[in-house]
C-alpha cells in the first residue's frame, strides 16, 4: 500500500507546550549539524526565556565542539517522535553555546510529518449517520471521516 506523506506545520504557543511535554517525559532527540559531521542523541534539559525570547537547553559533548571548531556559521536539525509515534523535525537558526549547554533559539515551525494511506476529514458541526438495526433507529455523531 502507498502511503503519502502529510506535513502539518506546529507553530505559536504550541511549540512551547511540546517542548515542556518533551522536557517533562526526556523524550529523546536527534541532534545533527546540518553543515557537519555530528549526531548525538540528547534531551532538552531546560526551557528558559531571555529578552522574551523562548530558548532551550541540551547538553553537547567534545565530539561536537570538534565538529563546529572550523565552523563559521553553523545549523542543528533536531529530529524526535512524539508520544503518538510520528516523526517531528526542525532547523535552528539562531544558536549559542555556554556553560556546557547549546542554548536554541524555539524555531517558527516545527513540522509533524505523518505518513496515512487514509486520510481523515473533518465533519461539519452537528453532522449525524442514522441506521436501523433490527427496526431499531440508531444516531451518531461523525466526528471525522476516513477515506
Amino acid at each position: 500500500m502507498k502511503y503519502q506523506k502529510n506535513i502539518e506545520n506546529i507553530q505559536g504557543d504550541a511549540i512551547l507546550q511540546l517542548f515542556k511535554e518533551l522536557q517533562q517525559k526526556k523524550v529523546p532527540l536527534k541532534v545533527m549539524l546540518t553543515n557537519g559531521d555530528y549526531e548525538h542523541l540528547s534531551h532538552l534539559k531546560e526551557i528558559r526565556k531571555r529578552l522574551r525570547t523562548h530558548y532551550f537547553l541540551i547538553e553537547y559533548n567534545e565530539d561536537f565542539q570538534e565538529a563546529t571548531e572550523n565552523l563559521d556559521d553553523w545549523r542543528l536539525r533536531i529530529e524526535f517522535t512524539g508520544e503518538d509515534g510520528i516523526m517531528y523535525e526542525f532547523q535552528t537558526k539562531d544558536t549559542d553555546v555556554s556553560r556546557g549547554m547549546i542554548w536554541i533559539k524555539f524555531p517558527e515551525t516545527i513540522h509533524r510529518y505523518q505518513r496515512r494511506s487514509l486520510f481523515r476529514l473533518e465533519a461539519p458541526h452537528g453532522t449525524r449517520l442514522y441506521f436501523d438495526i433490527n427496526e431499531i433507529r440508531y444516531k451518531l455523531f461523525v466526528i471525522n471521516v476516513k477515506i
